[in-house]
Formats: C-alpha cells, sequence, structure tokens
C-alpha cells in the first residue's frame, strides 16, 4: 500500500497531538518508498514547528531537533521517490533553519 501524508500529517510526527501514535506506526513499518509527501511539505512543516516554538510549544532545543529530524527524513523522501528538484531546501542565512521562506523567524528571535 501506498501512503501519501499532507503537511498535517507529517507535523504529527515530531508534535504530539491527536492522530501522532498512528502516523508514527504507518512511518515505522512501512518502507520509504511507499511512503509519498508533496514538496510543498518542506516550508509547510517547517512553519508548523517554527509557530509551536513562537507559541511556547516547544523550547528551543526541541525545535531545533524537530527541525534537524523532519530535513533528514524530508530529504531522504524526496530522493527516494526520484524528486530531484529540491531547491526549497536551501539554507537559511544563518544556518539554524532550512528553508528561506520562514528564515525570518530565526532573524527575528536570535537577531540572525
Amino acid at each position: 500500500m501506498i501512503y501519501f501524508f499532507d503537511s498535517s500529517g507529517i507535523a504529527k510526527l515530531y508534535i504530539e497531538e491527536t492522530g501522532s501514535e498512528w502516523v508514527q506506526e504507518i512511518f515505522d513499518t512501512t518502507p520509504i518508498q511507499y511512503l509519498w509527501i508533496s514538496r510543498i511539505a518542506g516550508p509547510e512543516v517547517t512553519s508548523a514547528l517554527t509557530r509551536r516554538f513562537r507559541s511556547g510549544d516547544l523550547d528551543e532545543e526541541d525545535y531545533h531537533d524537530c527541525l534537524d529530524e523532519f530535513k533528514y527524513n524530508y530529504e531522504m523522501n524526496i530522493m527516494k521517490s526520484g524528486i530531484n528538484n529540491q531547491k526549497e531546501l536551501l539554507k537559511g542565512k544563518c544556518g539554524r533553519c532550512d528553508y528561506l521562506e520562514v528564515c525570518g523567524g530565526c532573524r527575528q528571535k536570535f537577531g540572525c
């Protein structure tokens, strides 16, 4: 079976909420070639994590751990799915985040 996850489903891997256990079980038991995500998930999930950080739901260490883990998982999924255009994976100016689309949040918070 092939699973397609939108950004809200993927975010459940990093933020504990309703459905997180179900999504984690699928990711733990399904070969990566059967797990598909959209390219827009990169900036969307990063934005969701940033929102949770700004609201205080994630502390700074957890926020950056989640971003690092998400980036790794996202890149692996994109490579395995054969999608090679990864221009949204450009490094943010400060090096703390990986998506230029949300790097402004780091600049505001950390003065980057």
